[in-house]
């Protein structure tokens, strides 16, 4: 099993809330899970950062090419982020935005 590592990934303190850090980490390993199954890893290595709105997942990327590619996988993202907080929160995710 590989570890995620996002340490590297930048914390905008704009948007960067503490308390979140649990959510952050389930959006961040749908991610990194969708992207392996679909042999397509290699462009995690794009993701800048994560953060949550109240309805969405926003994916900020390091090139506009990525973004294309991994909106193709948005919903299985979503399906699986919403899949594991669901034992947390009961608020569901609803759209995934990619910038």
């Amino acid at each position: 099993m590989e570890r995620i590592d996002i340490s590297q990934h930048a914390r905008d303190p704009k948007y960067y809330n503490k308390d979140r850090d649990i959510e952050v980490a389930l959006a961040w390993n749908a991610i990194k899970k969708v992207l392996i199954e679909e042999h397509r890893d290699e462009l995690f290595e794009y993701v800048k950062s994560v953060r949550l709105t109240d309805k969405n997942i926003v994916i900020t990327t390091t090139k506009p090419i990525a973004n294309a590619e991994i909106s193709f996988y948005k919903k299985k993202i979503l399906e699986r982020y919403n899949t594991s907080s669901s034992g947390f929160w009961g608020i569901p995710k609803v759209s995934i935005l990619l910038q």
